[in-house]
């Protein structure tokens, strides 16, 4: 923090400098500040704190009719995109959002109101910009009873209740069908008590263990209809009164062992679609310490969406979004985003790809936590320049649990992959690089990420990375190659030192 106010103050007194040459020159005025917040009861024109905007898009539109640079403080709450003075109820329309604009900052993290740039803390003082346009999404009902009595197979599935139930596969043989690769399983019935989204969580608390987990609609045994399937947690939707099969096994044909198992309500199918938009910007416009969350896309970009857009993006936390398609937390295409101190946790690709983040960026001291894709990586799914960052948890159903690389050349220096799972490369997985723009991986440590089939650490497929001081430890996967494992034309070479 205090090297954010040094450079803020060193970056007034540059523009101060600027200014006074302006002024002498063709006298042109310093760039404006707009106040948001959402508890002044002033005259709510943006002009200070105690008249502050109670709504950021009130704010937005009033910075897209000045002279640039603008900057846009926002105080601590919660702010929707699809609220201002006009419809202060709010419109419910998905498609609303908080486009950005080049050359104005948004700067979150002021206490209520009000204070100067030393008393920001975007920590202590949380700005949320959520998409849970209805405000209904705190109706997750937790911790419940929890417990249930499972059965060997799905005809004899037992009821399992909402909240969080413990369970051992260890004897348990593979009984389903082969559609989410999850083995050695066991099998619940829950039946709905709401109609919306649910959301089934495991972890495995035996060591080494790594839980996988499906949802099939109705109780008929073989199930057919396959509604969700993952690692540490899924996501689907429900009908109030309908019978739902949860099988819990492990990733791997070896896999067995104890976890716990939870149930809870998840956000609601009525949240904005894109919850900030960055398309046609560049690093001039700023998105500056905000916590993003609850946007639920029908296809790309729940937290944000940028299409040919590269705005700078610093001390962001995006959490708890998710994208039917590609990128839950972020949304890249043609873009290359600055991203710095960031954190991506518990955002979902639910059928796609990059969970975190899909696409490229600069992307900095970030950290991606819990994030799942359906298909590939569950931290990103992407390339562009990633250093100093840390992935830990994330889980891909076909491959690079942390990182995957398709058709991309990243460089990734500095990083580290803790307990990430996919079927390929659970740490991270380079696929299909040409020759002549393959992947550089420098100074990283990967310790505990798993594999369904090969490459715990890495899984290189038709790609030739250049891997330079990276350390393995710990990593597993089902064809013993623990660390680093090579496949090109069909062969799959070991390479030696790196379990």
């Amino acid at each position: 923090m205090d090297a954010q106010r040094g450079l803020k103050t060193a970056g007034v007194m540059v523009v101060f400098g600027v200014v006074v040459v302006c002024l002498a020159v063709v006298g042109t005025a310093v760039g404006e500040t707009i106040y948001v917040d959402g508890s002044a009861s002033g005259s709510n024109n943006g002009s200070s704190w105690t008249n502050a905007y109670n709504y950021l898009r009130d704010a937005l539109a009033d910075a897209n009719s000045l002279s640039v640079p603008v900057e846009i403080w926002v105080a601590a709450g919660t702010y929707t995109p699809d609220v201002n003075s006009a419809v202060p109820g709010g419109s419910g329309d998905r498609n609303a959002t908080f486009q950005l604009i080049n050359g104005v900052a948004i700067y979150g993290g002021f206490p209520v109101g009000g204070g100067i740039w030393e008393d920001r803390d975007p920590n202590f003082y949380e700005t949320v910009l959520s998409g849970d346009l209805a405000g209904d999404d705190d109706l997750v009902i937790e911790p419940g009873t929890g417990g249930g009595i499972p059965g060997e197979n799905c005809a004899e599935a037992g009821p399992i209740n909402r909240g969080e139930t413990y369970f051992n596969t260890m004897g348990s043989t593979t009984d389903g069908p082969s559609d989410c690769g999850t083995y050695n399983d066991i099998w619940y019935v829950y039946t709905a008590e709401y109609t919306g989204h649910y959301r089934v969580r495991s972890m495995g608390i035996s060591e080494p263990y790594s839980p996988g987990l499906s949802v099939y609609e109705g109780a008929t045994c073989p199930p057919t209809v396959l509604l969700a399937c993952g690692t540490t947690r899924v996501s689907f939707t429900v009908t109030e009164g309908t019978d739902y099969l949860i099988r819990v096994g492990g990733q791997f044909s070896y896999s067995e062992g104890a976890g716990t198992i939870t149930i809870t309500r998840d956000m609601l199918g009525d949240n904005s679609y894109h919850v900030v938009t960055g398309s046609g910007t560049d690093a001039n416009a700023i998105l500056d310490g905000l916590t993003i969350t609850s946007g639920i896309s029908a296809g790309d970009g729940g937290g944000m969406y940028n299409d040919d857009g590269s705005p700078t993006v610093a001390n962001c936390t995006f959490n708890g979004n998710s994208a039917d398609r590609n990128g839950g937390g972020m949304y890249n295409d043609n873009s290359n985003p600055t991203i710095t101190n960031c954190t991506f946790s518990g955002n979902s690709a639910v059928r796609n790809d990059g969970g975190g983040i899909f696409g490229g960026g600069t992307i900095t001291n970030c950290t991606f936590s819990e994030n799942s894709a359906r298909s590939w990586g569950g931290g990103i799914r992407g390339g562009g320049t990633v250093t100093n960052c840390t992935f830990i948890g994330n889980s891909a159903y076909s491959g690079g649990g942390g990182f995957c690389n398709w058709y991309t050349s990243p460089t990734v220096i500095n990083c580290t992959f803790i307990g990430n799972s996919a079927y390929s490369g659970g740490g991270m997985q380079n696929y299909l690089s040409s020759p002549t723009a393959s992947p550089t991986v420098t100074n990283c440590t990967f310790i505990g990420n798993s594999a369904n089939k090969d490459g715990g650490g890495m899984q290189n497929n038709r790609s030739s990375p250049t891997v330079t001081n990276c350390t393995f430890i710990g990593n597993s996967a089902n064809d013993g190659s623990e660390g680093r494992t090579t496949m090109a034309a069909g062969r799959t070479m070991m390479t030696a030192g790196q379990g």
